[in-house]
């Protein structure tokens, strides 16, 4: 074979980017969740630890300049942040939403892996309330 080194390193390099792919996709967003579970019932979002199964929102307005920018939170201009780590082994969480007229709201539902995979808001279901 005349190019031998060159197909050798052609699998290698094919057998690296696969692996890599995979730690990708199934590794570092665990990673990240878990990160981010730390910190939200370690050090809360400003207010101290929150529990488990508890919908908190923080007592002060994020922003680009604030400093106690708790799990890497900072909107691009000043929001009111909230949020909860859920154990849903014994069972499925309610999550009831006041009306909020016409006011702008956005609760974002995330999975393990860090995915969204719902919305409740005003631009998605609404100012009713609900649960």
């Amino acid at each position: 074979m005349k190019h031998k080194d060159l197909v050798i390193f052609s699998i290698a390099l094919l057998l690296t980017m696969g692996i890599a792919d995979l730690i990708y996709v199934y590794e570092i967003p665990p990673l990240i969740y878990n990160g981010w579970e730390k910190e939200l019932l370690q050090k809360g979002l400003g207010g101290g630890p929150i529990p488990i199964n508890t919908y908190y929102a923080a007592p002060n307005l994020f922003s680009p300049n604030s400093t106690k920018t708790n799990a890497g939170l900072a909107g691009a201009g000043p929001t009111l942040y909230s949020g909860a780590v859920l154990d849903l082994s014994k069972g499925p969480e309610v999550l009831s939403v006041p009306a909020m007229g016409d006011r702008y709201f956005d609760i974002e539902l995330v999975d393990t892996r860090g995915d969204d995979f719902a919305y409740i808001g005003s631009r998605t279901t609404g100012g009713q309330a609900g649960s």
